[in-house]
This record gives structure tokens, sequence and C-alpha cells, in this order.
């Protein structure tokens, strides 16, 4: 067994694109050698910001050989027939063997050197890499254009077995060698390769550190040691580290200052201003307050005893921190909060209106005068001029202008959490007008465009309606664990109520459907939305609650069978609980059973109307007296425990009839002669079915 390695060595890939690039260039590269039946221990991938490599240890030699038997015509078929199929295997007729009135062929395939397959691959590779964009550029080799690559290709080394593998990649015009070269400023010479090993200690020699954790271990590295001797460290950011990572192939760490004229400026405007445009770090104090600091990595080291680099990085910064602190001191001259004017002049969307209107819905749809006090200001920020140079601030510098000019603390607080979750692992707000107005933003948002027919298909979402839908699943299943511990957010919950406002999902969609209707006015509304937007986009929650809940491990056939049950709810927290807790009894024998014995209930039952009045005196057997006295104890607590919520509880009940149905079914006829017998066996099936539909349809489980 040997190694095999191949670089393709470009200009620079963009650093965004880098980690994802390495993880699918790993498995186009798997997929490619297990179609060609090769034989290996491991494939690992690299990414720097000139280079995208492979290396697989242990890869044969020779793909495995296989065999093949191959079913052909009727041995009575025509002999036409027969002709074709012996053309197609190269056989002939002495060559096949005859079996249960078919002839066969048996169809060896020797194995070939791996060697001689690798420009086939590579190109396969090459065709199949799923950059977000490409480029073509003229190929003089072949005076026509290449082949799309993310950046011109350069040079591709391939090494196997410690010996260069020669072909030329016709799509990018160049030849295969052993050749690859280091850093393109500090050692730009080629590099004579023999082994991975060899590789990757001649590009560290030449200032290339391959491995892009490496260099993120590296920079922390670096910039901890600058910051250390002055008792300061570095602020987490893993999403610059990451960038950074890509933009140099060696890093070089420097500390720089930020001029004292822009200290003033709140700590999330200095460090956004030094992330976005610079790609600088921000450095930090025992506090956690930000320093008059920065760190700074680049791709070539400063000349001994010469600030001319650094000061050319803290000139740069001084301009830019500049232009922030003027759209800062512009924004606090002004009442902020006089802006309102100008969302009426901003569209959310051309059928759905402005965005003051969407504000106004908003208010509309929150409950205490605080809350639409924060609905009111919560889209004001986007008008800012602070807003406007940097948008990821947004909500951000809705709290710090809300704070500096007055409001109440929850109000400005509510300004900045109404966005969150953003993510399936993003943290939920937790105050009362918080986690309200981020429920009716994101019910409004995706009611309204929903409703239109903007339904996103396939992987695009520009809207980002499939976050909004995960958004409000994460609040509701949040907002009720939080609802039974804190007593703040019971009482606002209570507050709703009391005012008549509602607080389930068909309530809330049905009270945004009634605001959008009297905003754009009868016709327009049914000309614009779907009479089925309510459902629609009832059913879109449902949907991503599905995954959402299957990658808690929550398989999707619980959740239809929850959402089918008979005591059907549009409460995403009871969904998620039932959902849980009838995948924990199907997991025991008690549930396996449970739901083998339904499906044969329901199969009896399907063509049996069950509705006359169930008859205890002609309950003769008894395991049917058994099944019915067991059916009636769990009766008695079934319901109440559905009315709390209690679902483990249920499904402990539900676990208690397994014995009873079992030696139901064994030792009663249902479909005896005796017609009254039959059909009170239908009934008490009946009794049976209908109990366990009260919590989940189980026909709608699979297996």
């Amino acid at each position: 067994m040997s190694e095999l390695l191949i670089e393709i060595y470009s200009e620079e890939i963009p650093a965004r694109m880098q980690l994802q690039a390495q993880a699918d260039f790993k498995s186009l590269w798997e997929s490619a050698l297990n179609k060609k039946n090769a034989s290996f221990k491991n494939i690992e991938t690299y990414v720097a910001p000139q280079r995208l490599v492979v290396y697989v240890n242990g890869l044969d030699g020779a793909t495995k050989g296989t065999t093949e038997t191959r079913r052909g015509p009727k041995t009575n078929a025509p002999e036409t027939a027969l002709a074709g199929f012996l053309k197609s295997t190269g056989k002939t007729k002495d060559q096949l063997s005859e079996k249960d009135g078919y002839w066969y062929a048996e169809i060896s395939e020797s194995g070939k050197d791996i060697t001689k397959l690798l420009s086939e691959m590579l190109d396969e590779v090459i065709d199949s890499m799923p950059w977000p964009k490409t480029m073509r550029w003229y190929n003089h080799q072949t005076k026509s254009m290449s082949k799309s690559w993310i950046r011109p290709v350069r040079s591709i080394l391939c090494v196997y077995d410690g010996k260069p593998v020669n072909f030329n990649v016709i799509g990018f015009g160049v030849d295969t060698g052993n050749v690859t070269y280091g850093h393109r400023f500090l050692a730009p010479d080629a590099l004579a390769v023999t082994s991975f090993a060899d590789y990757k200690n001649q590009l560290e020699k030449s200032f290339v550190i391959l491995c892009h954790q490496d260099r993120q271990a590296m920079i922390k590295k670096l910039i901890s040691e600058q910051t250390a001797s002055k008792g300061l460290q570095l602020k987490e950011d893993q999403g610059l580290l990451e960038e950074v990572a890509g933009l140099v192939d060696y890093p070089f760490a420097h500390l720089g200052e930020i001029n004292k004229d822009f200290i003033h400026l709140p700590g999330v405007v200095l460090s956004t201003s030094m992330k976005v445009h610079q790609k600088y770090f921000t450095i930090v104090d025992a506090k956690g307050d930000i320093a008059p600091f920065f760190g700074v990595i680049t791709n070539v080291p400063a000349k001994a005893n010469d600030r001319a680099m650094l000061d050319g990085l803290e000139r740069v910064l001084r301009a830019r921190l500049a232009d922030a602190s003027f759209f800062y001191e512009v924004d606090m001259k002004n009442d902020w909060r006089m802006k309102d004017i100008k969302l009426e002049h901003i569209v959310f969307h051309a059928k759905l209106g402005s965005l003051g209107q969407k504000v106004r819905r908003l208010e509309q749809l929150m409950t205490t005068g605080d809350g639409k006090r924060a609905a009111f200001l919560c889209k004001l920020d986007l008008v800012t001029e602070m807003v406007g140079e940097f948008p990821e601030l947004q909500g951000i510098m809705g709290e710090i202008y809300a704070t500096t000019q007055g409001e109440k603390p929850e109000v400005a607080a509510a300004l900045r959490e109404y966005y969150l979750p953003q993510g399936p692992s993003d943290l939920c707000p937790t105050a009362p007008i918080s986690v309200e107005l981020a429920l009716m933003d994101k019910l409004d948002t995706l009611f309204g465009f929903i409703g239109i027919g903007m339904k996103p298909t396939g992987s695009k979402d520009p809207i980002g309606l499939r976050r909004a839908a995960l958004g409000i699943i994460r609040l509701y299943l949040d907002r009720h664990a939080t609802l039974a511990m804190t007593e703040t957010n019971e009482r606002h919950c209570e507050e709703r109520m009391r005012r008549g406002k509602p607080v389930t999902l068909d309530g809330l969609l049905n009270e945004s459907h009634d605001l959008y209707k009297k905003q754009l006015g009868e016709i327009k509304f049914a000309n614009t939305f779907s009479p089925t937007a309510i459902e629609d986009t009832k059913q879109f929650i449902f949907d991503r609650l599905k995954v959402y809940l299957r990658d808690q491990g929550i398989e999707h056939d619980c959740v239809d069978a929850v959402l089918s049950a008979e005591s059907n709810t549009d409460n995403l927290w009871s969904i998620a609980e039932r959902a849980k807790a009838l995948q924990s009894l199907l997991n025991t024998d008690a549930g396996v059973t449970l739901k083998a014995a339904y499906k044969r209930a329901s199969g009896i039952l399907s063509n049996t109307p069950g509705t006359q009045p169930f008859n205890v005196k002609l309950l003769n057997e008894p395991a049917e007296q058994a099944l019915y006295e067991s059916l009636s104890t769990v009766q008695k607590d079934y319901q109440n425990h559905l009315e709390q919520h209690q679902y483990q509880q249920v499904m402990t009940l539900l676990a208690l009839l397994r014995g009873h149905i079992d030696t139901f079914f064994d030792n009663v006829t249902v479909n005896c002669e005796d017609q009254a017998l039959r059909e009170n066996r239908y009934r008490l099936l009946h009794k049976f079915v209908s109990l366990v539909n009260q919590v989940a349809d189980f026909s709608k489980l699979q297996g």
C-alpha cells in the first residue's frame, strides 16, 4: 500500500470558501475512489490560500477486480435476443449457464493500475466541485478557454508511491508533476516533492502552513503572546479567525494602537469596524472591555526595528474609525426616534406595503404599552447612519441609541433581542417583551410572504423564511419551558389572554391575517393573498418542526402521527413533547407490540362503522373482559394526563394495554359467526383504537 498526493495550485482562493471547499474536495475524492473500487486506508484534504490538497494514505496500486452474474433472455427466446446478450457481454453461447429458464453470464473484470485512472478521476472531481462562483481564463496551451475553477490554475502536483504521475489536464492546460511552490513572496522557488511528509515539511520551511486549523492555532498563539505582556487578551471571534487563516500562508502577528480620539465609541462599533473593513482582532482587558489596541495578521513580517508597516496599519484604521465616529455622532445629535417617517418610504415588499406598515402591525400585535413602544422603535435603527454603514449592527445600535436616549431598559434590550434566535443553536430571548416581539416579527414576515406565494423552493431561501419558521419553533419550545419556570413570563402570557389577545399559533396567524387585510383593504388583500394562507403558513411551520425534531433525534413519522391525532393541537411544544414520548414508547417491546396490535385492529375495523353502543353483557371470553377492564382503567387518568401535557405518563398508560391486547388477539375470534358478538368485539377494538388515536395516529408510523 502506498500514498497518493495531489495538489491544485492556483491564484488565491477566497477565504470564506476555503473550509467548505476542503470538505467538498474530500467527499468528491472518496466518491471517485469508491466508484473505481479502489482500496485505501483514509483520505485527508487540506486548503491554503493558493492550494487545495488531497492525501490518500494506504492506496493500493490496483483497483479490486469484480465479478458480476448478469441475467440474459429466456432460454426459449428468439435467437436475435440471445445474440444481443452475447454481444453485450462478450461471451459465446457455450460460456453461458442456464438456470430457472434463463441464460446467465459470469462477467469478471480484473483490477486496473491506479495511476492509469488518476487523470479520469481528477477530471471528474474538477467538474463536480461545487464552488459558489467560478471563473474561466484563456488557455495558451489549447488556444481556448479553460474549464471553470475558482481561480486560474498554475500547476498540479501528482505523486504516487514517491514518484510523479505525469498526465495532461487539458481543461487547465497544465501537465502534472512532482513540483509545487512555497510562499509567494518569501520563498517562491519550485519544490520537488517525493512524499506527503516531505511535501508538508518543505512547505513549512518555505513559509506555508498547510493545515487551516494549524494556522488558526498559530494566529491565536501569536496574538496572545503579544497581548499577554500588557495584561490583555484576544477577544474570541471564530468567524474572523477562520477568515484570516484563509488569507495568509504563514501568519505574522502585530499589535497596534487605537487612536485615543475614538475610544469613546461603543465597543461594538470599534470591534465591528476593525473586523469588517480591516480584518483586525479586538483586544480586551480582564473585565472584557475593549482595550486601546488591536491585533493584526500579515502574510509577511515587518522589517526589524521598522514601524513603517505598523504605522500604515494604524493609519488605515484611523480613517475607518473616523468614518464610524462621524456616523455615530450624526446619529447621536438627532433624536433617532423621529425617523419613523422614513420607514414609510422603505418598501417591505411591493405586495406587502412599507416597513412603516409592518411596524404598525407589530404595535397592534403586542400586548402592553412597553411592548408597543418596543415595536414602534424596533426598525428605526435601520435608517440610522451607523447601520447604513454596518448592517450587521442592526438591533445592536437600536439598543444603544434607545438606552442613551432614555428608553426603559427592557424596551431597549428588546430592540436587540427580537432578532433572536437566528439559528438552531442560537440563544433565545427570555424577557417577556423580547420574546413577544421576536415571535410577532417572525410570524408577521412568514405569514406575509407565504400568503403571497413566496414559499422557498429547493435550497434557495433569499428572504430567510426557513430561518424565521425555525425561530418561531425555538421561541415556542423554549418559551413554554420558560413559562413553567419564570413567574414574569407566565403573568405576561395571562395578560395577553386577559386582554383577549391570542397565544396559540392559530390565533396569532388569524390576527396577522386580519391586520394585513385591514391595511391592504379587502379587495387588494383578496387579490394578493392566497385563501389558504393561514393553513399554508401553519403547514410550513410544521414541516420545519419535523426537520428540527429530526435533528434532535425524533423520527418524522412520530411527528406525523402526533399531528394526525384526534386531540391534535397547534401547540408546538405539545407536538414536540408528544413525539418525544411516542418515540420513547416505540423503542420498548411494549411499544412495538402496541403498534402491531393497533395496525391489526385498524385493519379489522377498516370496513366497520363501530358507532353502535358497546354492550358489556356480551363479553363472553376472559380475554375480552380483561381488555375491556384494562381500557376502562386506563381511560380514567388518560384524559387528565393529556390535558396536563403529561405525555410520558400517557405512554406509560398505553404500555399497560400491551399484554391484554396480545391475549385478546391470541384467544378471541373477532370475526365469529354470531353477529352480535362480532359487532360488539368490533366496538371493543374501536375503543382501543380511539383511545390510542387521541395521542397519536399509529397508522402514520412506518414499519
